[in-house]
């Protein structure tokens, strides 16, 4: 999870997942805070600026918008694609019930 200005804020690896899909999770989320859009849309491509990694064109990564305002991110990776849209989407649910009160 990104906050309002992309910086990393809480990160889980669950057991028996390798490193790599804590690296695609924050990747996804930067993405989708950067583009505001989940990063479901668009064609696949992978980017690496100084230290960080973005990627669309992969399931997981959607912005945390609350009236139009980018408040954050949520990646997430190390399942299939759509599962890791639908952790995600759950992501989005909770922050929905919390925020659009």
């Amino acid at each position: 999870v990104l906050d309002e200005v992309g910086n990393l804020k809480l990160a889980y690896l669950m057991d028996n997942q390798s490193i790599t899909s804590l690296e695609w999770a924050k990747a996804k989320a930067l993405s989708a805070f950067e583009f505001k859009q989940p990063t479901s849309k668009g064609e696949f491509r992978i980017w690496n600026i100084g230290e960080r990694t973005m990627a669309l064109g992969v399931s997981g990564g959607v912005p945390l918008l609350l009236d139009n305002s980018l408040l954050g991110a949520i990646g997430v990776s190390g399942t299939k694609g759509k599962e890791d849209d639908s952790i995600a989407a759950a992501g989005i649910e909770e922050f929905n019930k919390i925020f659009k009160k």
